[in-house]
């Protein structure tokens, strides 16, 4: 039996063999696309045969006093300090939206012109220009080196360092915020109550049984960490943070040219593919700010990340009306993308069921 680090859970086709199948399935009509979830505390079993990554594996619980500052200020130095190591360039993929720009800020702060326009490369778009207008006149247009995001699949050559601003979500909360805050905005901040939570994500789901043994598993695996659920924000929030972290760490790899598939391996993704916001001090940051994710207003979600962007480019618009994107969907919408990666960093451009369906799960009942 296959295991998986990484599965595209729509990909995946009822058969009759597995009739939990179409159960399980069904949780995903509330969920992002192309991101399976994959428990880190390792509580939920579900009928697909997943394993966590070690370099997904939730940090020991603990207190940290870092600001969210110093956590860009601290992984800007690690990865500038690995990119001169490597005498490789880093290829920021810059969309325009908040967790790019945030990222890009956190190098031009920290390091001169002419130093980050011999060492960054930004990967970027034309839909990425109108998002962010201002800032790409003044910060990068004629000052960096620039490449057509369109060549990213290419780019796994080991030829430079990509490096996304994945992550941010699961720091902030969730984007299902939105939807919930505007469906029922009376609610979000009163104490965790299932039946509230089930109503909502119900709507969507369509089956009780699958719908609460969702939110019973982010639960469980919620308290098994050490995670107190108090508020209905909490549970959005760990369920991103917890079940979310790996689908979203390696969904890029998916895109990847398969005449570069041999190059996937744990050494790339340590070495050659970083996400800007997966750090040990980012998510102890966000375990220890609870207030950053018990917003009372949608335009508020990833507030913190906003107010530094405008105190470095003083662009009140931005600060006062920017809502979170979502960036990566129209890429994935434009390619094939591949339904899973096992535990040897294999591609699998289609995946059999056969081989990775584990039949002692909770769907199966």
């Amino acid at each position: 039996m296959k295991s998986l680090y990484y599965v595209n859970p729509n990909s995946i086709a009822p058969i009759l063999k597995y009739p939990e199948i179409a159960d399980w399935k069904s949780m995903y009509r509330a969920i992002s696309y192309a991101v399976g979830l994959i428990d880190r505390s390792n509580q939920f079993i579900q009928p697909i045969n997943t394993s966590v990554y070690s370099g997904c594996n939730l940090p020991p619980l603990q207190s940290q006093s870092l600001t969210y500052r110093d956590c860009c200020n601290n992984r800007a130095t690690e990865l500038w300090e690995l990119s001169g190591r490597l005498q490789k360039p880093l290829g920021i993929m810059w969309s325009g939206g908040i967790d790019s720009t945030r990222m890009l800020i956190s190098f031009l702060e920290n390091y001169s012109l002419s130093e980050i326009k011999d060492r960054i490369r930004i990967l970027t778009s034309y839909d990425a220009v109108v998002e962010n207008q201002e800032f790409f006149r003044k910060y990068i247009a004629g000052k960096l080196p620039i490449s057509n995001s369109e060549s990213i699949p290419l780019l796994f050559d080991k030829s430079i360092i990509l490096l996304t601003g994945e992550h941010n979500d699961q720091l902030f909360g969730s984007d299902m915020l939105k939807s919930f805050m505007l469906d029922r905005p009376d609610i979000f901040h009163k104490n965790f109550s299932k039946d509230i939570i089930f109503s909502y994500l119900n709507a969507k789901i369509k089956i009780d049984k699958v719908t609460s043994i969702l939110i019973d598993a982010v639960c469980r695996s919620a308290s098994t960490y050490g995670i107190t659920i108090e508020k209905n924000a909490d549970w959005f929030w760990w369920w991103n943070f917890c079940f979310k972290w790996q689908s979203v760490n390696f969904r890029l790899m998916v895109l990847c040219s398969p005449k570069l598939w041999s190059n996937i391996s744990e050494e790339f993704m340590n070495t050659y593919l970083h996400h800007f916001y997966d750090s040990t001090d980012f998510q102890l940051w966000s375990i220890n700010s609870q207030d950053v994710r018990n917003i009372t207003k949608w335009i508020d979600y990833k507030k913190q990340a906003k107010v530094e962007i405008f105190e470095f480019d003083k662009n009140q618009d931005y600060l006062d009306n920017k809502l979170k994107k979502p960036s990566l969907r129209t890429v994935y919408v434009q390619r094939t993308v591949f339904e899973g990666i096992d535990t040897n960093f294999n591609i699998i451009p289609k995946l059999d069921l056969a081989d990775i369906y584990l039949p002692d799960n909770e769907f199966k009942i």
